[in-house]
């Protein structure tokens, strides 16, 4: 039984259907989108693969499927499996026409007919009518991907939080989401205020979701992906779906690197250019002034003390993001 398979279009619906066992009400919502009833008091989205070069989170969901329809764990919650972006998928390739984790919160409407807008849409659909059988429930949604360039975290989370005058109403919620973020082996928190039309900031501002776009170290090939480096991860999403105590196995954290974002930079124009080396590690740090990068008309510098990159890519569609900076979030009470 696979369910990438099944995504990827290598087994008819009735063909999966027919290998999944009695004993669950599994429903295959479509292809890529998996749901499983449970008891509540929580309901999960987990997704990976909505870029299509990103592979070893897939591997991890599918990996987990597999063992619950093996009776290997026993779900407790209600889950909704998705992989994203089957046709990527299937090419190896980050997207087909556009990037589909900027079509989400229904901007998938303002953007010509293609691959990712239609996707975009049943990826909507599929999580709202989830979010609405579990309306009473406790909602989360980790969307797992990995980056396509090193970093000094390589497993590290960005997380949708409320402006300031509702911090503190969710100060409780988020300490413990940052909690099981440390458990999950997350490194490093980017903590944005940023409204975007990611799929996990969907769930996030449409559903009042514990969300999070999850970065699980570098994007690589199938078979090149070590799933030993994953096993963790793996470990702590069957503890969460299963609600059994995590076992750490010895495994020790440091305490999470928490960041706000202080620039996002829009490329404007097709000359955008990064004034560093295009392999630079994301949280590399740059001192106040320093050119960040340029485009007819315009420079982007450094305005804090030191300022850390995150996602720089000067490739993006023209009035996608090129890259944000970042800044320590010195603010205890969220955290302790």
């Amino acid at each position: 039984m696979s369910f990438i398979e099944f995504t990827l279009g290598k087994l008819t619906k009735a063909e999966f259907v027919a290998q999944l066992p009695k004993h669950l009400a599994f429903e295959c919502w479509a292809p890529g989108v998996l749901y499983l009833p449970g008891e509540g008091p929580v309901s999960l989205v987990l997704s990976a693969g909505i870029h299509g070069n990103e592979t070893a989170p897939v591997l991890v969901l599918d990996e987990i499927v597999k063992q619950i329809c093996r009776r290997q764990i026993v779900p407790k919650y209600a889950c909704l499996f998705i992989l994203g972006h089957p046709q990527a998928l299937l090419e190896a390739r980050r997207y087909c026409d556009t990037n589909l984790n900027r079509l989400f919160c229904g901007y998938h409407q303002k953007v010509k007919p293609c691959i990712e807008a239609n996707r975009a849409a049943l990826l909507e659909q599929s999580v709202k009518r989830f979010f609405q059988l579990h309306d009473t429930h406790k909602k989360q949604h980790w969307d797992c991907h990995c980056a396509i360039r090193d970093a000094i975290y390589p497993r590290f989370a960005v997380v949708p939080v409320a402006q300031e005058q509702d911090m503190h109403h969710c100060q409780r919620s988020m300490a413990s989401h940052l909690s099981m973020l440390q458990q999950a082996g997350i490194q490093a928190v980017v903590l944005s205020k940023l409204a975007t039309h990611t799929f996990s900031y969907a769930s996030y501002i449409q559903y009042g979701a514990q969300a999070a776009t999850l970065e699980l170290g570098k994007a690589l090939p199938w078979a090149q992906n070590n799933m030993l480096d994953h096993q963790y991860f793996q470990d702590y999403l069957i503890s969460l779906i299963t609600s059994n105590t995590h076992d750490a196995r010895g495994e020790t954290h440091s305490r999470l690197r928490l960041f706000s974002v202080a620039q996002q930079m829009i490329k404007s124009r097709d000359d955008f250019t990064l004034a560093f080396a295009a392999d630079m590690a994301n949280f590399s740090c740059f001192g106040q002034g320093e050119l960040l990068a340029y485009e007819t008309g315009r420079e982007y510098r450094v305005k804090e003390k030191q300022e850390m990159v995150l996602f720089p890519n000067a490739k993006v569609e023209r009035g996608a993001r090129a890259l944000l900076t970042l800044t320590p979030y010195h603010d205890k009470g969220l955290y302790d």
